[in-house]
């Protein structure tokens, strides 16, 4: 069985729209994420995230999940290993 392929921050709208959301490390349910990077796979999403090292807290709420952002530091160093300068990420 293959692995599972993950869109590359530098790359992918978005991912990019998704960890600007996350960025503000509050948590978001699923919800709020698809409304605000128009998928409909938030957790697919969130997974890939995570395979290109930006790291994630998760957590159920009732019958759905929330997530945020769990390390400012481990953003900053992840777009820079991408890329991605800091004010470029902030600006959109």
């Amino acid at each position: 069985m293959g692995s599972m392929h993950a869109g590359k921050l530098g790359s992918s709208k978005r991912l990019r729209q998704l960890l600007r959301t996350l960025a503000d490390r509050r948590w978001h349910t699923t919800l709020e994420i698809q409304s605000a990077i128009n998928s409909c796979a938030v957790h697919s999403d969130i997974s890939a995230l995570r395979r290109n090292g930006i790291f994630i807290n998760s957590r159920p709420q009732g019958k759905r999940w929330e997530y945020k952002l769990a390390d400012s530091f481990n953003l900053v160093r992840c777009l820079e290993e991408h890329g991605i300068s800091v004010e470029g990420f902030l600006n959109g």
